[in-house]
């Protein structure tokens, strides 16, 4: 038998509190080396501690929890283990081994208080200490470090730590200035501490400094004196308040002295005159002060009293009446003026705003205008126009802010721009006229209007210069068109402006003329306009005979007709034609000398001349006179004699011819007449020949009704008479 029993093991000898139960902690091999059942051995723990032996495998035992541990209760446990082999007789061994509990960081840093109170007296000096915090944590190690730090971030609108900071390890709190009762009583400042552990704990707490009033203040208004009298007060309380006061000599204030509550005396300052902030705005007086400390301190202030104003006076412009001038066509948006109002009084009472009276029929400026509510700053809203509107007239309102008006006056006079081109307009115009209009005569007259003034509204007024027509002034804005010479219809048959060719009188009876207005403006501006005049034709021509053609007036004229002509036979035609136009052209033929019985007719339209009958043996010459009349008023005519010789033989007429001839008549004449007469025996022949052509002509077909148709040739024979 083995008399000692060895034990292995192998243990976890620190044991973290945070374990849960049945948590194994430590392994055992025991080990004997006897054999059968000498070497069977059974394990157990002598004392009854929070710790249990289970069996692993063979010769294995665990160490197992059997409830949570913690280690600030207890921090380390002695666990002694018996190992008894089941010999007879049995041998046992015990081994004993230290257990300790872990620390965990499961208890947060804790301060003595929950709130904590320093008293520090105002003008303290910066940096020293005012108080150290304390805090502890139950833990151990690093989970037992604590920190401090200040957590609030402002006070008032200051940082923090330009008033206080912490020693982080320490919990000491220094000042970083003087304090001053009269600005903070009191300040609250927060706290943290913080333990070392992960994760790491901590805890607030507060610190109420209480700032203690010291007599370091004289006393002070606190608010402007309005006309009404507002008190004042002094800082400071208690027996550091002002005790007594003295107020330099003045008119209008007096000083009362008052006792509150506490028994502190406080001063009233009363007014005894009324104040006027437009005469004098600020009134300073000397207080002095005494206090109730020990020692006494005394001082003195300089009182500034400033008047508060009251809405007394009323907005003044600087001008009753602004006058300015702006150009029209000015772009949108141009400042025109700016109108200017001040008020004596001031703040509020003092802020002006401009507006447009709304009074009936001044609508249009805020149309045509705009002004700045502040500024006074007028400008265009629209372009402007001179020949709408010359002048605006417009009234405008200065409000103060307590409800006081005033108002100014504005004229806009615009200024005229050469934007209007002229205008011509014909107010009269006699057309047509008479071809015998007189110089002078007027033809028309025209007026011509500039809408810009001044200088743009003077117009010059032209026509072309090789018309027959004068362009005259007649009053203002007004000319008149006269003729400048004779009219000739017939020698002046058309003309067009610029033509560059010869017209035709049958088919142009009128003048084209251009009439140009142009104005004085710069750049000058034009407008044209066209007037046709047309000539009425008067009856100042007589009809022109064309045929018979006639040498000189004294000549005479002779038709050979022959003896056997028939009745309605056609002997010859007169052709006359007239200058003049229409009506007045129109020509009409009849006979003035007539023999009876009448051997011959005369169409009144055409001038033909017909046999009316027979002749007779003794009819040998017939001498008849042919009228030719125009249809004007009056009728203009002409007058063509004609002698008709009738006969079978031109030489048995020449005797009877001369006989009829004036025995006063030159024989040179008559040898003249011989030798004629000898020609027309010699055309006899031809003539009778002609005669009995047109006859057979005749009655076959009647010819065309021509008034300037040419006439059917016959010799014709022209006489001298002497």
């Amino acid at each position: 038998v083995q008399e000692m029993i060895y034990i292995h093991y192998f243990i976890i000898l620190s044991y973290s509190r945070g374990f849960c139960t049945w948590y194994m902690i430590a392994l055992i091999k025991v080990h004997d080396y006897d054999s059968e059942q000498n070497s069977e051995v059974d394990c157990q723990i002598l004392e009854n501690v929070h710790f249990e032996l289970l069996l692993s495998s063979k010769s294995y035992y665990r160490i197992v929890t059997t409830k949570a541990m913690d280690r600030e209760t207890r921090s380390s446990y002695n666990i002694t283990i018996l190992a008894t082999d089941k010999g007879s007789p049995p041998l046992s061994s015990t081994k004993t081994f230290r257990m300790d509990i872990l620390d965990i960081n499961d208890n947060p840093p804790v301060f003595a208080k929950t709130a904590y109170f320093a008293y520090i007296p105002e003008n303290n000096l910066p940096g020293n200490s005012i108080y150290n915090i304390q805090a502890f944590d139950l833990d151990s190690g690093d989970n037992a470090k604590i920190s401090y730090s200040i957590s609030s971030r402002n006070i008032g609108d200051a940082w923090v730590f330009s008033y206080v900071y912490i020693n982080t390890e320490t919990g000491v709190l220094y000042v970083q200035r003087s304090f001053d009762y009269e600005q903070h009583k009191e300040l609250q400042i927060d706290i943290t501490c913080k333990d070392n552990g992960s994760p790491a704990l901590s805890s607030n707490t507060t610190l109420v400094i209480h700032i203690v009033d010291q007599n370091d203040n004289t006393p002070q208004i606190l608010y402007p004196l309005r006309e009404n009298g507002d008190s004042t007060m002094d800082p400071d309380i208690g027996i550091n308040s002002v005790q007594t006061y003295k107020l330099s000599g003045n008119q209008h204030f007096t000083l009362s002295e008052k006792t509150s509550t506490d028994g502190s005396t406080f001063p009233e300052l009363v007014l005894e005159k009324p104040l006027d902030r437009e005469t004098k705005n600020t009134h300073e007086l000397i207080l002095t002060a005494m206090d109730g400390g020990n020692p006494i301190r005394t001082g003195t202030a300089l009182l500034r009293i400033v008047i508060a104003d009251v809405n007394d006076n009323f907005p003044m412009f600087s001008q009753d009446i602004y006058k300015v001038s702006i150009s029209e066509n000015t772009p949108i948006n141009t400042s025109v003026i700016c109108v200017n109002a001040t008020d004596q009084d001031e703040g509020i009472n003092a802020n002006i705003t401009y507006i447009f009276d709304q009074t009936p029929g001044t609508n249009i400026q805020a149309v045509i205008f705009s002004i700045h509510p502040t500024k006074g700053d007028i400008k265009t809203k629209k372009v402007l126009d001179f020949e709408t509107t010359k002048n605006y007239e417009m009234s405008v309102q200065a409000k103060d802010g307590g409800g006081l008006v005033t108002h100014a006056k504005v004229l806009i006079e615009i200024l005229d721009e050469n934007d209007n081109a002229p205008e011509i307009s014909i107010t009269l115009l006699s057309s047509p006229i008479p071809e015998d209009s007189a110089p002078g005569t007027l033809i028309a007259l025209i007026k011509v209007h500039d809408y810009d003034s001044e200088q743009n509204g003077e117009v010059d007024c032209r026509i072309l210069e090789n018309v027959p027509f004068d362009l005259l002034p007649s009053s203002k804005n007004y000319y008149k068109i006269v003729t400048a010479m004779a009219m000739d219809r017939e020698t002046n048959a058309f003309y067009i402006l610029y033509a560059q060719k010869s017209f035709d009188y049958e088919q142009h009876k009128e003048y084209h003329m251009q009439v140009t207005a142009k104005d004085s403006g710069s750049p000058s501006l034009s407008s044209n306009t066209t007037l046709i005049v047309y000539i009425v034709d008067l009856n100042d021509n007589v009809p022109n005979i064309l045929y018979p053609a006639r040498e000189t007036d004294d000549s005479a004229l002779f038709e050979m007709v022959p003896f056997a002509s028939k009745e309605g036979s056609l002997i010859t035609k007169v052709v006359a034609v007239d200058a003049d136009s229409g009506h007045n052209a129109w020509l009409s033929y009849h006979f003035t000398q007539i023999s009876e019985p009448s051997y011959f007719s005369i169409s009144q339209h055409t001038g033909e001349i017909w046999t009316s009958h027979t002749f007779q043996e003794m009819d040998m010459l017939k001498q008849t006179a042919v009228v030719l009349v125009d249809n004007g008023v009056p009728s203009l005519s002409a007058t063509v004699t004609l002698s008709f010789l009738v006969g079978e033989n031109f030489l048995e007429l020449v005797p009877k011819l001369f006989n009829q001839f004036s025995d006063e008549e030159s024989k040179s004449n008559v040898q003249m007449y011989l030798v004629i007469a000898l020609v027309i025996i010699s055309l006899f022949f031809v003539a009778t020949i002609m005669l009995t052509v047109i006859s057979k002509c005749k009655e076959a077909k009647p010819p065309p009704d021509f008034g300037c148709s040419t006439p059917t040739k016959r010799p014709q024979y022209i006489i001298h008479v002497i």
